[in-house]
């Protein structure tokens, strides 16, 4: 019993599968057609079984409530200690609509899928796509019998996912009819290739058979490949959907003939305000996504200037330091060291630059310890440690007699 259906039973629809394998194609397609602005989180979402058996019998997840912060959590990926609950989120949803497509109620009206309300500030693209609204293929070898349950190969996926009620369109077919939302899609797109027998002397009829709303019977335009005897011949044909249709059922047939031997096709469709392979139109700026744009832009910024700086600018100077201790702060690329007073007793090696043997030196550290330390060899020392954005202090021992001045080196602006 399930509260959508009133609290009346539920079932698998007709034709549908017990177990379907949802991968990544289709979770794209699906946060196309349902959510547009979380397609971007379809990256993180791994292929998963939609158990028909189990799930029509029960209501399916609740519609989450997406906010804004649920694209950026994911956006420095699954790391993100804030990402699993929003792809949680996604997964929900995957599952809602899912159930939409795959079961109906058993004794009253199936509800439409409610799709969830984009979060302010997030703007759902409405720019044309050049890619089809579904694809699909199959490779196989059709049959002689006219009885559906045998003729429908088990691996069909020519059709877009709706719900199904078949129709026999007679000996040979490879055919399923769907239904569609009435004129969404407005032509497909058959690609692939056929093998005839030696003994073929007819042509290949691709046959689209379109229903009404009501289930009347509204036309069947086709396209032939004219037969090859033993021979394994290209397809390349368009048919036009009308755009009353309600379902469609695509029917690959050679009557009173040998029936081709295999055949491998593809089938896209094309959707209303979309032809596959087109040019996409701009679509609207979006703030979550220039959000996103722009926060990957700092972060690569600040990586740029914190590892591979093209310059560094003097930051805060620390003047006349003797004897030993340290001095603290944040952010650095390094420092700069530069011995005001140096003893008579310190050693010197001439060249370029010259060698100082002032027995004085400096380690970097943070909160947990510090690195092996760095004598003071030259006046001035420039020390920039190859991770210096984890330091906070900079430790400092000097003999007696040596005096330096120590001035932080920063990210240029």
């Amino acid at each position: 019993m399930t509260a959508l259906c009133g609290g009346g039973a539920s079932q698998i629809k007709s034709g549908v599968a017990g177990q379907n394998i949802i991968g990544g194609g289709l979770i794209s397609e699906g946060l196309t057609l349902i959510s547009p602005w979380l397609l971007p989180l379809g990256l993180f979402i791994d292929a998963f079984l939609f158990d028909a058996t189990a799930q029509c019998t029960s209501d399916p997840p609740a519609v989450p409530t997406f906010t804004s912060d649920d694209l950026t959590n994911c956006i420095g990926g699954v790391l993100n200690p804030n990402c699993p609950q929003t792809l949680a989120k996604v997964k929900d949803l995957l599952l809602n609509w899912l159930w939409f497509q795959f079961c109906e109620c058993s004794t009253t009206t199936t509800p439409s899928f409610v799709q969830p309300t984009p979060p302010s500030g997030v703007n759902t693209p409405g720019g044309t796509v050049s890619a089809g609204c579904f694809s699909g293929s199959f490779s196989g070898t059709p049959t002689q019998d006219s009885t559906p349950t045998t003729n429908r190969p088990s691996n069909l996926s020519l059709m877009p996912i709706g719900a199904t009620s078949n129709h026999n369109f007679g000996s040979g077919q490879i055919a399923q009819t769907v239904q569609i939302p009435v004129g969404q899609y407005t032509k497909l797109h058959v690609t692939g290739s056929v093998s005839f027998p030696a003994s073929a002397t007819k042509a290949l009829v691709f046959e689209l058979n379109e229903f009404n709303a009501a289930g009347t019977f509204i036309g069947n335009p086709f396209q032939t490949i004219p037969a090859s005897a033993g021979s394994t011949v290209p397809v390349d044909v368009t048919i036009a959907i009308d755009a009353t249709a309600a379902f469609i059922g695509l029917e690959v047939v050679q009557t009173d003939e040998p029936h081709p031997s295999s055949v491998s096709l593809s089938v896209l469709y094309s959707c209303t305000g979309s032809t596959a392979g087109g040019v996409a139109t701009p679509c609207p700026p979006d703030p979550a996504v220039a959000a996103m744009l722009n926060q990957i832009y700092q972060l690569l910024t600040l990586i740029q200037r914190q590892q591979v700086p093209f310059a560094f600018i003097p930051g805060t100077s620390h003047t006349g330091l003797s004897g030993s201790g340290e001095i603290t702060f944040s952010s650095i690329l390094g420092a700069k060291v530069n011995p005001s007073a140096i003893p008579n007793w310190s050693g010197l090696s001439v060249g370029d630059p010259d060698e100082l043997w002032l027995d004085s030196w400096i380690a970097w550290g943070n909160a947990d310890g510090f690195i092996s330390r760095e004598f003071l060899t030259h006046a001035p020392y420039i020390s920039m440690p190859r991770y210096a954005g984890q330091f906070t202090r900079l430790g400092y021992t000097l003999a007696p007699g040596v005096t330096v001045d120590i001035t932080e080196l920063i990210r240029e602006s």
